[in-house]
């Protein structure tokens, strides 16, 4: 089967989509399957070329601005080639706000099946912001539309789906999965020298309103043990997270590491006493099942499809409930046996979303919007 999956931009060190377009990628590869990733050129990026194994066609793209637009639009005539000419038995849409996309895909209609898959779901809301779910809801439905069949990465999307009126026929839940890590590497990731002396809380991903740091800080406040609490990554909340620690008197409890290299994100929480990410809308959240995957105990909440990547594995807490966070991480810091059991735990349930078993589930999905 010939896969043409398809994304504005595309980095092996972004965020969630870009690591499902990889690792499902290679894994459908090493079924015998053919992927291209079709995504748009920026921050010199080549033409063309392989990711790991993954073959990349990069495309010409126009209203591009690295600092102030991400991610570009791209030419529709560059985009209605690559997908013209026989070039996918399958064409996998991941994000459907450039128009490009949606011009070409709806070209290919009635030649190549077309699959949407779901990242996210789509809130409403007051103002302005009430007028952006309006729009984002019809762009959605007009997607819905024009594709025949689209896979929601978690059961919570699906659901909100149906909510809104999207028949339940043409929808299927294929996970998100994660490249396993093999207990000898593991073994070695927890020999290493400690990055952190003390004990320490590790939480990997965009600083932003969603991730409910602010809920951290003040959990923070009110912790028994002296645990430090590492944040990894950068974003538009990161000036104002570093107030409020330092508001709440925590400032010196914290270590903002920023963007760190893929080696030292792993190492760091594979040595953590816990992940904790406390976010308020989480349609999927992939950092839960990279942390469990390295065998660290996982805290988060019970919001969106956080509970179906977690299941019993985790610790789940409501969010916003900065007392129930700080009791939890208080249990989990002055607990050996608990760590060990949620470790253990965390690891077993990641081996059921490794890649390779991903990877049949969205053959087979691919194959029943062949049949549509």
């Amino acid at each position: 089967m010939r896969v043409l999956a398809v994304n504005p931009y595309f980095s092996d060190r972004r965020g969630g989509v870009d690591r499902r377009i990889a690792g499902l990628g290679r894994a459908l590869a090493a079924e015998g399957h053919e992927v291209t990733a079709v995504t748009g050129t920026y921050a010199e990026t080549p033409a063309e070329g392989e990711a790991k194994g993954l073959s990349v066609r990069r495309l010409e793209t126009s209203l591009y601005d690295g600092k102030s637009y991400d991610p570009p639009f791209l030419t529709a005539e560059g985009f209605a080639k690559a997908l013209g000419g026989g070039a996918a038995d399958v064409v996998d849409l991941h994000y459907m706000w450039t128009p490009d996309f949606t011009r070409s895909a709806r070209k290919l209609r009635k030649g190549t099946p077309i699959v949407f898959t779901v990242h996210n779901a789509f809130a409403a809301g007051e103002g302005a912001g009430g007028r952006a779910s309006y729009i984002s809801e019809s762009v959605l439905k007009f997607f819905m539309r024009n594709c025949d069949l689209a896979v929601c990465v978690t059961d919570f999307i699906r659901r909100d789906l149906v909510g809104r009126g999207i028949p339940a026929d043409k929808l299927r839940v294929v996970s998100s999965g994660v490249t396993r890590t093999r207990d000898a590497e593991l073994q070695r990731l927890r020999a290493l020298p400690r990055l952190v002396k003390e004990p320490y809380a590790v939480f990997a991903g965009r600083i932003e309103r969603s991730k409910g740091l602010d809920v951290l800080v003040e959990a923070v406040r009110d912790l028994e043990r002296p645990t430090r609490v590492i944040l990894v990554g950068a974003g538009p909340e990161l000036d104002q997270i570093k107030a409020q620690a330092h508001d709440f008197g925590v400032a010196g409890r914290f270590a903002f590491e920023g963007y760190v290299p893929e080696a030292r994100k792993r190492q760091l929480v594979a040595q953590a006493d816990a992940f904790v990410y406390p976010a308020t809308f989480e349609p999927f959240g992939l950092a839960v099942l990279e942390a469990m995957d390295l065998g660290c105990p996982v805290l988060t909440t019970s919001v969106g499809g956080l509970p179906e990547v977690a299941g019993d594995a985790a610790r789940l807490v409501r969010p916003g409930d900065a007392d129930a966070l700080a009791q939890a991480l208080n249990e989990i810091a002055s607990g050996a046996t608990l760590r060990s059991r949620m470790a253990r735990d965390g690891r077993e349930r990641a081996l059921a979303s490794d890649w390779p078993k991903v990877a049949r589930a969205m053959a087979a999905a691919y194959e029943q919007a062949g049949r549509r």
